[in-house]
């Protein structure tokens, strides 16, 4: 049986959370094609938390995906909004960056790569 690795079962409870998070958001939202992709967000992030604790390399790209497009959503709704002042720049930066970058990298490596395909 393979051995998962810390980082694994912290990034799959990362999807989870971001799931329950993107769920609030569509409670908040108004029943429209906006809270429908919510929805079906929040499912993904459920899937693919739940498949990457049980090391489907699949889940891997579907997060690994997730993490980009959430980089790119949170880049595009600060220009979007011309939202320049420094909080926003800090929040952008904790919030969208930094976690989808540490996640392409991390799941990328070439030993989480392996665990995956085994």
């Amino acid at each position: 049986m393979k051995q998962r690795p810390s980082g694994v079962t912290m990034w799959s409870i990362f999807a989870i959370t971001l799931c329950l998070i993107q769920l609030y958001a569509y409670l908040r939202m108004p029943y429209d094609f906006m809270g429908l992709l919510n929805i079906c967000i929040a499912t993904s992030f459920l899937i693919s938390g739940i498949f990457l604790l049980r090391l489907k390399n699949w889940a891997r790209i579907l997060f690994i995906c997730q993490m980009v497009y959430n980089a790119v959503i949170g880049t595009r709704r600060l220009f979007k909004d011309y939202i320049f002042s420094l909080p926003h720049i800090i929040v952008w930066i904790l919030v969208f960056l930094t976690p989808s970058i540490l996640a392409v990298f991390y799941f990328n490596k070439s030993e989480i790569k392996e665990i995956f395909t085994e």
